[in-house]
């Protein structure tokens, strides 16, 4: 791999967590937590642990700078954006790559995903005639049939007699009660007759779902080449002042941003340095942090939403017949799998002001290290380095200036995610 396509590999790969050597300091976990709690309150989002129905907010542990004339209608360009926006994360509050992309997981469901249909079930004859037990003449923008009204109204009072016998005291009364509900939904409610049709009836609306999905798929997809996600508004239009919110605060140990996350996995240094072994400053006593916000969404035209989110009941399955289960709880609550999360929007920073309450000598150690070193960062921002988008003869760098007590950098950066975790797969 050389030029471009090596430049999009290392960008990629600024993701998956800190670069090795980058040095530590105490307490670092405890300011990162306070960070992200800061971060959840602004952006009004869910936190760890992870739940599948609540979009969350995942940080990267370094912020991907970009080029600031990035645009969309370069070929390579377009590559990055969508290379960064396809990869999964683990469900977690701190950025860990779990190995795959999104396109990759989507295009082995819709392959290998579809559950079995016997041909039978959607025989035209026999799911007109399910159609027909179901709804008001076959057509179910007309309501359900009297038969399905009533198969459902006894369900229901089968239903609430369980719940009855499983709650109150063991008595003949409740037993009787349980019986006859059952009884009434087997009889009255003609419930095989009514489940076998809304099983052939299900059976023929995935296999057409799927049908859909495959051709949606199939026309984003050109010569085998990855499907490209974007985003709204485009990466060319990013850097507009439309859609930029200024936000600070001052960031401080907070036990409680810090309770609420002991589950969080280890993390990197708050600073972040490669270069000159000069010493790193101390944690002040108070930091403020000010910058301009924007968050962009991510653009898939190629994923049929409503089946992503609605049908999973299929697991993503290897050529070799291995089944993974594409988003599962364990029983400890943490949700898993190969996708457990999708991201779904963005967030860039401009305008970084970091400023403490350092010395004089810490603070001219702090300017020294943002001229000298190849790599500095504090938490999720980027300070110096290189651009992650850019020609393979260019060796363009930025780095952070003087200002006042702290630093400032003007430079866009990604600093994480909002992902929505998916609907968690039964387990057959």
């Amino acid at each position: 791999m050389t030029g471009r396509g090596l430049l999009i590999a290392v960008a990629v790969a600024a993701l998956l967590g800190v670069a090795p050597g980058a040095a530590a300091q105490p307490a670092s976990a405890d300011v990162w937590r306070s960070l992200y709690a800061h971060f959840v309150a602004i952006l009004n989002t869910g936190s760890s642990p992870i739940k599948s129905g609540t979009s969350v907010l995942v940080m990267i542990p370094r912020g991907v700078v970009l080029d600031p004339y990035i645009d969309e209608n370069d070929a390579a360009d377009a590559a990055l954006v969508s290379a960064l926006l396809d990869r999964v994360p683990k469900a977690q509050w701190l950025f860990e790559d779990n190995g795959t992309t999104v396109s990759a997981v989507y295009a082995s469901i819709l392959r290998f995903g579809e559950p079995a249909v016997p041909p039978a079930s959607v025989n035209p004859e026999s799911l007109a005639a399910a159609r027909r037990l179901l709804y008001v003449d076959g057509d179910p923008a007309k309501g359900n049939s009297d038969a399905y009204s009533r198969y459902l109204t006894l369900k229901q009072d089968y239903e609430t007699a369980q719940a009855l016998a499983a709650t109150q005291p063991d008595s003949q009364a409740l037993r009787n009660r349980t019986q006859t509900a059952r009884q009434r939904l087997e009889t009255l409610g003609k419930q095989n007759q009514i489940e076998a049709a809304l099983t052939r009836v299900d059976n023929a609306n995935r296999r057409t779902a799927f049908d859909v999905a495959r051709a949606k798929f199939a026309a984003a997809v050109a010569a085998g080449q990855t499907p490209t996600t974007g985003t709204t508004p485009t990466a060319s239009s990013w850097r507009d002042e439309g859609g930029w919110t200024q936000l600070s605060f001052d960031l401080t140990a907070d036990p409680a941003s810090v309770r609420a996350l002991t589950a969080a996995p280890a993390s990197p240094a708050v600073w972040r340095r490669m270069g000159p072994s000069a010493a790193l400053p101390p944690m002040p006593a108070r930091v403020a942090i000010s910058f301009d916000l924007k968050r962009v969404r991510s653009a898939r035209p190629w994923i049929d939403s409503p089946l992503l989110l609605t049908r999973w009941q299929w697991s993503e399955q290897t050529p070799t017949e291995r089944r993974v289960p594409v988003s599962r709880t364990t029983e400890t609550g943490a949700l898993t799998g190969v996708l457990p999360c999708v991201p779904t929007q963005a967030l860039l920073v401009r305008n970084v002001r970091i400023r403490g309450t350092w010395t004089r000598p810490e603070l001219r150690t702090v300017w020294q290290l943002a001229r000298s070193a190849t790599e500095l960062g504090f938490g999720p921002f980027s300070l110096t380095g290189r651009y992650a988008a850019q020609t393979a003869s260019d060796s363009r760098s930025y780095a952070a200036r003087p200002d006042n007590t702290g630093l400032y950098s003007p430079e866009m950066q990604i600093i994480g995610f909002i992902c929505d975790p998916l609907p968690t797969q039964p387990v057959n």
